[in-house]
């Protein structure tokens, strides 16, 4: 795993964290407030919660905690750097490809999301030990 593959790595598990720990505050919030869905069963998310006048209520006070724990800074720290990482990421893939291809691929990944979710995935599984 080469330098750029690690720092993408460790920036998707940082997101990943922060998302659970918001999750974990929507959880515990639903969970202390008795909230239920209109069949009686306990939402997993506030976004679950179908009764509008609830989901406000909750989703306010979930985002004001959210916002007081520091949480949503965090996350969006985080996620510039994971774009920043992505970006190192992918121009990488591009600088290894064959120089035939690489205007093809910066377009590829500059205007289709598949593209751009298939071009990441395949250069953070790359095996960079036979690339020169």
């Amino acid at each position: 795993m080469n330098n750029y593959q690690k720092d993408y790595a460790i920036a998707t598990a940082v997101v990943q964290e922060i998302e659970e720990a918001i999750a974990k505050v929507e959880r515990e919030y639903i969970m202390t407030q008795g909230i239920t869905t209109s069949d009686g069963s306990i939402p997993a998310y506030v976004y679950c919660i179908d009764n509008d006048e609830m989901f406000e209520i909750a989703n306010q006070a979930i985002s004001k905690k959210v916002i007081d724990l520091g949480l949503e800074d965090k996350l969006n720290k985080a996620k510039e750097i994971l774009h920043e990482a992505e970006e190192s990421l992918m121009n990488y893939g591009v600088s290894i490809a064959p120089e035939i291809l690489r205007d093809t691929l910066l377009k590829g990944i500059k205007e289709n999301y598949r593209i751009r979710c298939k071009m990441l995935d395949l250069v953070f599984k790359l095996d960079t030990s036979t690339v020169n």
